[in-house]
């Protein structure tokens, strides 16, 4: 990711390009880092997956309706620990994340953050953190503190403290439903949807999820929490 944003960003500042020019090249080069290590990682993935005892390696599919449940889990986990993180007001302790969040997103079209921002680059950090580094870990540690070390390395990699908070919770999550799934299908959905729900929101819907919107605010909000209320019940549930 850093020799790519380096590759794109240096001969954009030797030519004199603006900082908004910068910001729109981010993402790319996000996009083209995500290209590029997807193969990688599954290669390397399967080396480890021979490394280790091949008998034992086994992966799931999820069902459709496991599909369409990690979908709407993932944007109801995503919109549920932004609201925590704003009632804690901790984006306030951080305020230049938000405005420069804002920039990058906001100088690009939104197909161009979608593509970049909520397909490619989710799916390639789901290879290397949980597909790599998460499967790693668990050579060395227990399952339990193998899936927090993932998450907070997830975290730290974002580059900031609001979005270390952020990823960090999430990456616990998605390396959760991952080793309870066995797939790496689980946590590429609820990254996608996650990240693709944001983005829709920051683009679309920012002033309609304010407090005081009314009725379809509360009522999304109210669906979104159930979800995932009922997600930690049926799993409950089922480990029983």
């Amino acid at each position: 990711m850093i020799v790519t944003s380096m590759l794109i960003s240096i001969p954009l500042l030797f030519f004199g390009a603006t900082s908004n020019r910068i910001m729109q090249s981010s993402l790319w080069a996000t996009a083209v880092a995500g290209v590029v290590m997807i193969p990688i990682a599954i290669v390397m993935m399967r080396m480890d997956s021979r490394r280790r005892n091949p008998l034992l390696e086994h992966h799931n599919h999820l069902s459709l309706s496991k599909i369409m449940w990690m979908i709407g889990l993932g944007a109801s986990l995503a919109y549920v620990v932004n609201f925590l993180m704003a009632v804690l007001h901790i984006f306030e302790l951080f305020p230049s994340y938000s405005e420069e969040t804002s920039k990058v997103l906001m100088s690009n079209k939104f197909w161009i953050t979608f593509l970049c921002g909520a397909l490619i680059g989710p799916i390639a950090e789901e290879f290397v953190f949980r597909g790599l580094i998460f499967q790693r870990l668990k050579d060395y540690f227990r399952c339990p503190t193998a899936i927090v070390l993932s998450g907070l390395i997830f975290g730290v990699f974002h580059g900031n403290m609001a979005q270390f908070l952020y990823a960090s919770v999430l990456g616990i999550i998605f390396a959760w439903f991952m080793e309870y799934f066995h797939t790496m299908e689980a946590p590429i959905l609820l990254h996608v949807s996650a990240n693709a729900w944001s983005f829709a929101l920051s683009y679309f819907g920012e002033d309609w999820f304010k407090i005081g919107a009314g009725i379809p605010m509360l009522a999304v909000v109210g669906a979104q929490i159930l979800i995932v209320i009922s997600s930690v019940v049926y799993i409950r549930s089922k480990r029983k």
